[in-house]
């Protein structure tokens, strides 16, 4: 048996210390996460770029949503098919958190396989907004008012995961659009031209700081 993954962890302190769902919004974020990245122009607290986009019909909100179909095991002769937020960095509110709290299984089970992760777990959290008749929302430009629980939809960004170089209408995603990126599984792989963009940030806001590290 493995570790458990964040959300089940999440779900283990909320049942643990449940004055915890007394508050109004919940902001879920992975470890393997960097940032936030935002334009100098932007004056306001980051995750509040997350909870402003919840509202009475969008209730679970990320950097990112994907439409790319999930094939949960060999022996599926099917795929899932839901477009879904990204786990690395969510928000909903109480009434967000009551929908996930009823899931079944539990998005926040303590799941140790990386499938039952992503089906239950990341995929899980949108389909039970969507079958609630919630819409999802994310940072990206692209997705912007669009209301996800129209079928239609679901084939966004052409199925595509757009986490990949040139995958996201023909560009790669910016950090400074998404605010937070996924790296810990991505690192040392070149097609994820988003890392790049953040170790650029990071590094030209290191030496802008410590202009002399070696003195």
């Amino acid at each position: 048996m493995g570790p458990c993954n964040e959300m089940g962890l999440a779900g283990w302190l909320l049942k643990r210390y449940p004055n915890l769902l007394q508050h109004k919004y919940y902001v879920f974020l992975d470890s393997s996460v960097r940032g936030p990245f935002l334009p100098a122009y932007v004056d306001v607290p980051w995750h509040r770029l997350l909870t402003q986009r919840i509202t009475d019909t969008t209730k679970l909100v990320g950097a990112t949503i994907s439409c790319a179909p999930f094939k949960y095991n060999e022996h599926d002769n099917g795929f899932v098919i839901y477009p879904y937020v990204l786990g690395y960095v969510t928000a909903t509110d109480q009434i967000g958190m009551g929908v996930l709290n009823s899931t079944d299984p539990s998005v926040f089970h303590c799941f140790h396989d990386r499938l039952d992760i992503l089906r239950f777990g990341v995929i899980g959290m949108s389909e039970s907004m969507l079958r609630n008749n919630y819409n999802i929302g994310s940072l990206m430009l692209k997705y912007q008012n669009v209301d996800f629980r129209d079928g239609s939809k679901w084939a966004c960004n052409d199925r595509v995961d757009p986490h990949a170089d040139g995958h996201y209408d023909g560009t790669s995603l910016n950090p400074l659009e998404v605010c937070c990126v996924i790296v810990g599984v991505f690192v040392g792989v070149g097609v994820f031209v988003c890392v790049g963009y953040v170790s650029m940030i990071c590094r030209g806001v290191c030496e802008y700081h410590n202009p002399h590290p070696h003195r």
